[in-house]
């Protein structure tokens, strides 16, 4: 029963990977919430038996289970339960690239662990140490996401964690210059959606913020 039920999870949070997350209606959020209540009661025995099953290919469900899981607990508030799916997700997936169908999921469980080292900095280490390891789980992301050509969001994101340093803030405007380069194409080639217009806006003030910081 236990096995069944982490198949159904996967297909339930199979059927909501694209909702909008920055964007949850009060039951969504319950049911999120409900998912990892339920889902953290299966004993970790049964995990690990899914983990070697097929080969150990059904890892990579697993995973994305971990990935999707994580990331509803981040837009509701629950960080600790974020870090430690999204950290479990990126254990299991491992160091290599995922499958195709997979590289996604696999990018933004770093994707994610680099908004929580930006956004909730640890009271026992200096704020350096957390930018660094936001830089380096976006970098990650960055790196697995480069082939899709429509995503914005990491990249625009890595520059943002740049751009706080003196040391990486010209990096930061490359990495700008060229979101801002390609939002403008697409712009002028079939136009922006919402989302990519609001990035294009983000980049545009980040890269005034790097000009003002360098009193151009």
């Amino acid at each position: 029963n236990q096995y069944k039920h982490v198949r159904d999870l996967i297909t339930t949070f199979k059927g909501h990977s694209r909702m909008a997350w920055t964007r949850l209606t009060d039951q969504e959020e319950a049911v999120a919430t409900r998912a990892l209540t339920t889902f953290e009661t299966i004993p970790q025995a049964v995990l690990d038996t899914i983990l070697t099953e097929d080969g150990g290919g059904s890892r990579f469900e697993l995973a994305s289970i971990y990935q999707l899981l994580g990331v509803s607990a981040f837009y509701t508030s629950d960080v600790d339960a974020a870090v430690r799916c999204l950290e479990r997700g990126l254990k299991i997936y491992g160091s290599e690239d995922a499958p195709a169908e997979h590289l996604f999921p696999q990018a933004f469980c770093s994707h994610f662990l680099g908004l929580v080292e930006k956004n909730w900095c640890h009271l026992d280490r200096p704020i350096d140490a957390n930018l660094a390891s936001a830089q380096r789980h976006l970098e990650d992301a960055a790196r697995r996401l480069q082939t899709r050509k429509s995503e914005f969001l990491t990249p625009l994101t890595l520059a943002e964690v740049l751009s706080y340093s003196e040391q990486t803030r010209e990096a930061a405007r490359s990495q700008l210059e060229n979101s801002i380069e390609r939002l403008t194409n697409l712009k002028e080639e079939s136009g922006l959606d919402a989302n990519q217009d609001a990035l294009l806006g983000r980049a545009l003030l980040l890269r005034g913020n790097i000009d003002y910081l360098n009193r151009d």
